[in-house]
């Protein structure tokens, strides 16, 4: 549809008739606007009929003609002789009111009639106009802001409307930080009070980041409209308060030794954290405390009670806690890394080194000699020194009781390095271990806080080849007694069983 200007515009024409000469007749309706009343949303409008001949004139006294259209009075008027091309033969005009969004289309007609020649006929035309600008609007805003900063946006408010301004977090209907602005263009700042600031801040409690909608609302009479444009908002510097925390040792064995709740013996001690109430952490900005966070575990945050990790066999020298809120917010509260050196023990486990049985004469002998080593942590725990014990317990392989051994087989020690070497007692009438047979054998050595325990197999005492100067004995000793060649037990030919 086609949009009025400030000069008329042709909108329509209808035919009338053919004269004896072959000229015809028409009438023509156009229109045009002469202004625009943005306060009052309005425009002036004419409306004009006009005739067209192709011919000289037309000899009648006795044509009508009239135009109309939207919010115009109807005009009608004698029309005498149209001459060749065209005539004005009547004009009206008035103010078109817009509707609410500025728009409005026009539509007009005109009318001509000859009655002496039969001709009559009415032109139809419509047209739009141009917009009226109406509500404001904004122009122009900040992609994010933060919960310590002020937001602003631009506007253009061309019909001079009365305006108001909010923020609305995660949009949800409540408008936060309302103001009324005034002029038809310019750039609106908030200046937030720290209350306000905590208003937006208390519609996010889960999350750093939110939708935060700048909202333009503008009247013109009577009417409301709203503009609005969506940014993101960040809460920042929002990390919970750190709590005060008390660091004790809650296994009785290590306290023992130590002599002091205030110790840690590393990989023994059972590691205590706790936090009263009068010292717990505390959430910033309009998050609440969810719990704390230490080395893997968890506990759940309290206002009212005490929050105590226990973590047994605790090997760190140190630890990092959390303090975590609703927002997810979880910079380390607390970093003990190292513990300071008067709080911790670097402990360490015995390590096994090397063992070996042996028995004399040359491995044929009942006498058993036992040597061990290894490393231990050297050192004072503070109430006790670290020391070592060992003691040992053997079997025949073929049986099922243990024995125990009954000679002191305590290690001598080097800086962290111990170890022993020595003949041992057995369970025979020369306290030593039968030849005919081996033994399973297990050396256990203890400290104030770990053992370890050594396997071993003391073989037989009884040799495969025996030597006795030029004599020669095959499964077991040489027995001087007999004399000869000896042979010891069955002896077997291609499988065959010969004695």
């Amino acid at each position: 549809m086609a949009i009025l200007t400030t000069e008329y515009q042709f909108l329509g024409q209808a035919y009338l008739g053919t004269d004896s000469y072959n000229h015809s007749l028409y009438i023509r309706i156009y229109a045009k606007y002469s202004t625009q009343e943005i306060n009052n949303n309005r425009s002036y409008v004419y409306y004009q009929a006009r005739t067209y001949f192709e011919g000289g004139y037309i000899i009648d006294q006795q044509g009508s003609g009239s135009v109309n259209g939207t919010s115009a009075n109807t005009v009608s008027n004698t029309v005498t002789r149209p001459t060749t091309g065209e005539n004005i033969i009547a004009t009206t005009e008035g103010w078109v009111s817009h509707d609410n969004d500025g728009k409005k289309s026009i539509s007009c007609s005109a009318s001509l009639s000859f009655p002496n020649w039969g001709w009559g006929n009415t032109a139809n035309g419509s047209a739009d106009l141009p917009n009226i600008p109406r509500f404001a609007t904004i122009t122009d805003y900040p992609a994010s802001f933060t919960d310590e900063e002020n937001p602003y946006f631009k506007f253009s408010n061309p019909a001079n409307a009365s305006m108001s301004c909010w923020l609305e977090i995660n949009p949800t209907g409540e408008h936060l930080a309302t103001r009324t602005l005034s002029g038809t263009s310019g750039t609106y700042t908030w200046n937030l009070t720290e209350a306000e600031r905590n208003q937006l801040r208390a519609k996010t409690p889960n999350s750093n980041v939110a939708t935060c909608r700048i909202g333009l609302y503008s009247t013109i009479g009577g009417t409301t409209s709203p503009n609005y444009k969506d940014v993101q908002y960040r809460i920042v510097n929002a990390n919970p308060t750190n709590p005060a925390i008390e660091v004790v040792d809650n296994n009785q064995i290590t306290k023992n030794l130590t002599g002091t709740t205030d110790v840690i013996v590393r990989g023994h001690s059972t590691l205590g954290v706790n936090i009263y109430p009068s010292y717990k952490a505390i959430a910033q900005k309009g998050a609440t405390m969810k719990k704390y966070t230490l080395e893997g575990y968890e506990q759940t945050y309290s206002e009212n009670q005490t929050v105590s990790f226990s973590i047994p066999n605790y090997s760190k020298n140190g630890f990092t806690l959390y303090s975590v809120d609703s927002r997810g917010n979880s910079t380390p509260s607390i970093n003990t890394e190292p513990f300071p050196s008067q709080f911790f023990i670097d402990y360490f486990d015995i390590t096994k080194g090397a063992i070996s049985l042996a028995r004399g004469n040359s491995g044929v002998g009942e006498e058993v000699t036992l040597s061990y080593s290894g490393t231990f942590w050297n050192g004072n725990f503070g109430a006790a020194d670290n020391s070592l014990t060992a003691t040992y317990k053997y079997k025949k392989t073929t049986s099922n009781i243990w024995i125990t051994g009954t000679t002191t087989i305590n290690p001598t020690i080097s800086n962290n390095n111990f170890s022993y070497s020595g003949q041992i007692a057995g369970n025979t009438q020369s306290h030593g271990f039968d030849i005919d047979d081996s033994y399973d054998f297990e050396i256990v050595i203890s400290d104030s806080l770990s053992t370890v325990t050594f396997s071993a197999i003391l073989g037989s005492g009884k040799p495969a080849i025996a030597l006795c100067g030029n004599k020669l004995a095959l499964g077991d000793k040489y027995d001087t007694s007999l004399g000869g060649i000896q042979l010891w037990g069955d002896i077997y030919i291609n499988g065959n069983r010969i004695s």
